[in-house]
């Protein structure tokens, strides 16, 4: 018997919300679509839940009776909650399809975690970019922040050596979330990954002209002495550099970029001190995020963390209408190794 294949979605206030499910029950007679529900623990109010419920009737609309349709709640910011929904669906089933749209972040790490550490055989991942985002000059996040996360990508993740810890920063526009989550855990090196899509370099040059201060400040770091100069001799400098990935070459150009700053953390070990921490701030584009997050659990998961601040809301506004629905296979991860 053929395992039905799967497609998990996130439901939300964001008409994008419907892009990957649409395509996917195109044609489609059979198949499960899980929707998961943040209810109104993300984001609280009223209007944001008559925006989901719009959404989740839009998606209904397109699905046939044989489609098994799953809806479930999952707390919006535990990674753990989403890896065991993840293991409860995906294990067994057939081409398992996530889409990451409108996950949250921690979730995001969570689906990527997943995928690299556990034997699914064939799954792809998508994301669905807006028409134009509501204001590219005012942060997606409101109300200031709750809490801030730090999440192991091990399952018994280290801190050793936590002086000389690494950084990778995804650089998003959201340069108050940068600030906050480099107040809680700071590292002197590293490098800030600037993700470019072909289709709108609006996006990433505002990211830029919103963070240049915070770049600034964080460009003044450096690591000191000989570990300096060690890590240096991989990412080109002791301090912090930037690196551009490009949306159509996202997954082998963050291969590229986890590799050298896995092979800078290592070469600070010696005899007497351990291999350095990688830090990701998983702040820009989930598809940026997914992907480095696969190759760290997948190269240096008990050693690697995220930092990541929780905005109290999000501004209903953020992002405007569906434009394209991105998709990267499992396939597409396999060549890059190759």
């Amino acid at each position: 018997m053929i395992a039905p294949d799967l497609h998990i979605s996130a439901l939300s206030f964001e008409v994008r919300a419907i892009g990957s499910a649409l395509e996917w029950l195109d044609g489609r007679s059979s198949g499960t679509l899980l929707l998961i529900d943040y209810e109104s623990e993300a984001t609280p109010g009223a209007e944001a839940q008559e925006l989901r419920r719009v959404v989740e009737e839009e998606i209904l609309a397109h699905t046939s009776r044989d489609i098994v349709i799953r809806k479930i709640h999952v707390t919006p910011h535990s990674m753990r909650d989403m890896i065991d929904v993840l293991t409860q669906f995906c294990v067994g089933a057939g081409t398992v399809t996530v889409d990451i749209t409108c996950m949250t972040r921690p979730h995001v790490v969570a689906a990527a975690r997943f995928l690299a550490a556990v034997g699914v055989p064939d799954w792809a991942v998508t994301y669905s970019s807006p028409v134009n985002y509501g204001s590219t000059s005012s942060s997606s996040s409101t109300g200031g922040w709750r809490d801030t996360l730090i999440l192991g990508l091990g399952d018994d993740t280290s801190m050793d050596n936590q002086g000389v810890s690494l950084g990778l920063m995804i650089l998003g526009a959201e340069a108050g979330r940068i600030a906050v989550a480099f107040d809680d855990f700071e590292t002197d090196a590293g490098i800030v990954v600037v993700t470019e899509n072909p289709d709108r370099p609006d996006f990433h040059r505002a990211a830029l002209m919103r963070t240049q201060n915070i770049l600034q400040y964080l460009e003044s770091f450096s690591l000191s002495g000989s570990r300096g100069q060690t890590v240096s001799a991989s990412l080109g400098s002791n301090g912090w550099t930037r690196e551009i990935v490009s949306l159509p070459d996202v997954v082998g150009d963050c291969h590229a970029i986890v590799d050298r700053l896995v092979t800078a953390a290592m070469s600070v070990e010696t005899s007497e001190s351990k291999a350095a921490p990688i830090v990701v701030y998983p702040i820009g584009p989930k598809f940026t995020i997914f992907c480095v997050i696969y190759w760290l659990t997948s190269s240096y998961a008990d050693r690697a963390w995220c930092v990541y601040p929780i905005a109290q809301t999000h501004r209903l506004d953020y992002s405007l209408g569906l434009g394209s629905v991105h998709r990267w296979s499992s396939s597409q991860f396999q060549e890059s190794l190759l």
